[in-house]
C-alpha cells in the first residue's frame, strides 16, 4: 500500500537528522526484518525539522513507495549509535487515483476527476450522465441526450420528463407514447390533441378527411386543421370554402374563384356576366356576345351560340340564309310586265281554240 509518512518531533530535533525510511512487504518488525528491507528514503537535509512530511522514495527510481513495514533508523558512524527521536509518526495513504485537489487524512477527496463520486471517488457516475455528477451522492449534472421522444434529446435527470417538450409524433411526461393516427405533432400532455395532421386529414385528432375536391399535395387534400377549409385552393370545377360547390357549366374552362364562384377565364359562347349565368342581349351572339344577329321573323331572338334565326318562323322579308343576314333581290319592272303580257296571251290562246274545237262538233 502507498504512504505519505509525516514524522512529529517536539525535542531534541537534531537527533533525527540523517534519518533512514526503510520498507519491506516480508519479514517482522525485529532487526531480522530491518536487515531484510529496502531503504527508501534518506535525510539530506542541512537544518533541523519539526515535521518531515515524506512522500516518495529518493534512493532509486525503482523503488516503489509502499510495503507493510516501516523501519526508520538513525546511524552515527563517528559517534556509534544515536538516539532516535520521535514523538509521532503518521502514515497515511495514498489519495485515490480519481482525486482531485488531494484528499483528507481519512482518505477523503477533495474532488472526484469527471466520471466518479463517493467520498474516495471510487464509485463511478451512473451512465448516461453528461458532465460528471455530484461527489457525495452521484447525480447526474446532466444527462446525455437520449432517444425516447425526447426534442433536442435533453430530459429532467430526476424523472426523465421531457424539459422542451417532443420531437414529431411522440407525446407524454417522456415522449414515449405515439401521438393519434394521422397527427404529426400533438400535446405532450395528450396524444389526441393535434396541432398539425398529416395531409388529408383535419380536426382536433386528424380523423376527419379533408374534403376530396381540395386541391391536393404528394396526392393528399390539403384543408385546415381547425375547419377543414381547403387551404390551398379547389380542384378545377369547384368553389366555397370547403370546395363542395360546382363552377358554373357556363365557365369557360369550368374554372372559377374559390371565394365567390366567379369564373374566371370567361364565359361558353352566348353567356355573359360574373358567373356566366346571363344570355347574351337580343341581336348578339357568340363568345363574350361581340357578334351580332337579327332580321329574325317577328324579331324573334337569334340563336345565342349560333346566331341563327328559329327555321320555322324563318326571315323578315327581303332576307334569306341561317343567320337572315342575306339580302333578297328584286326583280326588274319590266320583266314583271312582259312575264305578264305573256302569261294573259297563252290564256287566251288556249281559250280560242277551246271554242274552235266546240263549235265545229
Amino acid at each position: 500500500m502507498q504512504h505519505k509518512l509525516s514524522y512529529v518531533i517536539f525535542t531534541d530535533q537534531e537527533r533525527l537528522q540523517g534519518f533512514e525510511l526503510r520498507l519491506s512487504f516480508n519479514g517482522r518488525c525485529n532487526i531480522d526484518g530491518y536487515k531484510q528491507s529496502t531503504i527508501c528514503y534518506k535525510d539530506t537535509s542541512t537544518t533541523i525539522q519539526d515535521i518531515y512530511n515524506i512522500n516518495s522514495c529518493n534512493q532509486s527510481q525503482n523503488i516503489q513507495f509502499n510495503g507493510r513495514y516501516v523501519y526508520i533508523s538513525v546511524e552515527n558512524p563517528n559517534q556509534g549509535d544515536k538516539p532516535l527521536t520521535l514523538c509521532e509518526v503518521e502514515i497515511f495513504e495514498k489519495c485515490g487515483s480519481n482525486c482531485v485537489g488531494g484528499c483528507d487524512s481519512s482518505g477523503n477527496c477533495n474532488n472526484c476527476t469527471s466520471g466518479y463520486y463517493g467520498n474516495k471517488c471510487d464509485t463511478p457516475c451512473p451512465t448516461n450522465c453528461n458532465g460528471g455528477c455530484i461527489q457525495n451522492n452521484g447525480d447526474c449534472e446532466a444527462c446525455e441526450k437520449g432517444s425516447t421522444g425526447c426534442n433536442n434529446g435533453t430530459c429532467n435527470r430526476n424523472d426523465g420528463s421531457c424539459i422542451y417538450g417532443c420531437i414529431s409524433g411522440k407525446s407524454g411526461p417522456t415522449c414515449t407514447n405515439d401521438c393519434s393516427k394521422n397527427c404529426i405533432i400533438c400535446s405532450q400532455n395528450d396524444n389526441k390533441k393535434c396541432t398539425q395532421c398529416h395531409d388529408g386529414y383535419y380536426g382536433q385528432s386528424c380523423k376527419q378527411p379533408c374534403n376530396k375536391t381540395c386541391q391536393s399535395q404528394d396526392n393528399n387534400p390539403v384543408c385546415n386543421i381547425t375547419n377543414g377549409y381547403c387551404s390551398i385552393g379547389c380542384i378545377k370545377g369547384y368553389y366555397d370554402d370547403v370546395c363542395n360547390k360546382n363552377c358554373s357549366s357556363n365557365c369557360f374552362k369550368k374554372t372559377c374563384l374559390q371565394t365567390n364562384g366567379s369564373c374566371t377565364d370567361g364565359c361558353v359562347a352566348g353567356k355573359i356576366g360574373d358567373k356566366c349565368a346571363e344570355d347574351c342581349p337580343n341581336g348578339t351572339y357568340g363568345l363574350r356576345c361581340s357578334s351580332t344577329c337579327g332580321n329574325c321573323y317577328n324579331q324573334t331572338i337569334c340563336h345565342i351560340v349560333t346566331g341563327a334565326c328559329d327555321l320555322e318562323l324563318g326571315c323578315e322579308a327581303g332576307f334569306q340564309g341561317p343567320t337572315c343576314k342575306e339580302v333578297v333581290e328584286k326583280a326588274d319592272n319590266s320583266i314583271t310586265i312582259i312575264s305578264a303580257v305573256t302569261v294573259t296571251l297563252v290564256v287566251v290562246i288556249v281559250v280560242v281554240i277551246g271554242l274552235v274545237i266546240i263549235i265545229r262538233r
